[in-house]
């Protein structure tokens, strides 16, 4: 008896989910059709939306002290633009000189528009950190290892080279042994 029962339920469950798919393109048609009802309507007669109105009503002391401050703002000082008309401006800027009456008034020089390098970057800047922690080295220290150690090898030595550069003698006689600069002459080789 059990076995029917559970039978039955699961008949029950698969017919709930054929007949929701079944509705769902349908469903879908009658939210598009609403939608497109409601956009024509708001075509013929459009409808404001609602206004954010505060909820805090002013006093009417609050309100006339706005408009005093209002109308004091908005006055003109005839004082003090009668004695701005008096103002006479006179340049003896030798940079003007530099423009020319071709140039229109609406282009800037190059000087002026170039962008600032961002985060501080000058064009003479690496991308290399300023301070290397022990046991490593920027690219420019690694070139002048291998070269002084291609000049003299003799005289540059793993052990030298790790004591002046803050490294480990293994690291710097397994570079030596397996890494090498190449020379302009040989680039064609390669």
């Amino acid at each position: 008896m059990g076995f029917f029962r559970k039978f039955a339920d699961i008949g029950k469950f698969l017919g709930k989910q054929a007949q929701a798919k079944a509705k769902k393109p349908l469903q879908q048609y009658r939210a598009i059709e609403r939608a497109q009802k409601v956009i024509e309507e708001h075509k013929t007669n459009p409808k404001r939306a609602p206004m954010n109105l505060p909820k805090r009503k002013f006093t009417e002391e609050e309100i006339e002290s706005s408009k005093k401050y209002l109308q004091a703002s908005l006055e003109v000082d005839n004082q003090f633009i009668s004695k701005l008309s008096q103002v006479k401006v006179t340049s003896d800027d030798s940079d003007i000189a530099q423009f020319t009456s071709d140039q229109h008034s609406h282009e800037r020089p190059k000087e002026l528009t170039e962008k600032l390098p961002i985060k501080g970057k000058l064009p003479f800047q690496s991308d290399e950190p300023t301070e290397i922690p022990r046991g490593l080295v920027q690219t420019q220290t690694l070139v002048d290892i291998l070269h002084n150690h291609k000049l003299d090898p003799n005289d540059w030595t793993a052990e030298v080279l790790s004591e002046r550069f803050n490294l480990r003698t293994s690291d710097v006689a397994g570079l030596l042994k397996y890494s090498s600069l190449i020379d302009p002459q040989e680039k064609g080789k390669l």
